[in-house]
């Protein structure tokens, strides 16, 4: 494995490979941030290649100042880290997997603004992923939330672009800003809330492809909360079924039925399903 230790100062970093095999660990640790050469404009390749991937920096991890000097990742194992700033991470070529084991920091965090792009293939997150900032989550393929795990934006908007989307019992996205999420296939929805306090716009939008449909996993809470007065709008190309804690839901459906269970009283200006059936 590899493992550095910036003690002041930045790492700019270039080619890393940590080796071959189960035991091809990288570990970079900086006082400053982390980021790549400024000759790496491919966005399609990566340059940091390992078994497991841990980032530390007290600055932040990606951009050199207000540069995005992105770090462009093909990791089989575990990712983890932390930024005292903002902190992007990109896997191009292959599917990427947040967290390991059961402490708390075996996740990834900053204090800033969070973005995590696996275009090369599923995201999946096993342990907690928080900013202190924005969230961004995107996967090509699917994008999967362990039992229990917990996706937070403390100061800002949560977007999620996937195809699809599976949370497990227990599973989390919260945010204090609105939440976006988009699907070309299933969204398979946990807990998913705001505290966003707008009673104009929707805080929580969430649309699913022509073949896609948005229902609940099964957990006895509601699936959809909002802050009273607040609402929410649904889309999907099939089904919706869903528990929701929510002032106004706006929510349409295609092909499939429309199921919509209310914590409490709500009021709605569209509940619409083109060929299926609509269930208050």
């Amino acid at each position: 494995g590899i493992y550095l230790r910036q003690l002041s100062g930045d790492m700019i970093l270039g080619n890393i490979t940590g080796g071959s095999g189960s035991l091809a660990a990288v570990q970079l640790r900086a006082a400053g941030s982390i980021y790549a050469q400024s000759q790496f404009t491919n966005r399609t390749v990566a340059h940091i290649i390992g078994s497991s991937l841990d980032l530390r920096a007290d600055g932040s991890i990606s951009f050199a100042g207000s540069n995005f000097r992105p770090l462009q990742v093909q990791v089989t194992g575990a990712v983890t880290g932390h930024a005292g700033g903002d902190f992007t991470l990109l896997s191009p070529t292959g599917s990427l997997t947040i967290g390991a084991g059961t402490e708390a920091f075996n996740g990834v965090t900053a204090d800033g603004n969070l973005a995590i792009d696996a275009s090369g293939g599923s995201l999946t997150l096993n342990r907690p992923v928080t900013a202190g900032g924005t969230l961004s989550l995107s996967a090509n393929a699917a994008l999967i939330l362990a039992d229990t795990a917990v996706a937070t934006a403390a100061n800002g908007t949560l977007s999620v672009s996937a195809g699809s989307i599976s949370m497990g019992a227990g599973s989390q996205f919260n945010a204090t800003g609105k939440i976006a999420i988009v699907t070309a296939g299933d969204a398979v929805l946990g807990r998913v809330s705001t505290t966003l306090n707008d009673t104009v716009h929707p805080v929580i939008d969430i649309l699913a492809g022509s073949g896609g449909s948005i229902p609940g996993n099964g957990d006895t809470g509601a699936n959809l909360v909002t802050v009273a007065g607040a609402g929410l709008k649904l889309q999907a190309g099939n089904a919706i079924s869903l528990k929701v804690d929510t002032s106004w839901p706006t929510a349409e459906t295609n092909s499939g039925g429309l199921t919509i269970t209310a914590v409490d009283g709500l009021v709605s200006s569209m509940l619409k399903s083109t060929l299926g059936a609509v269930s208050i």
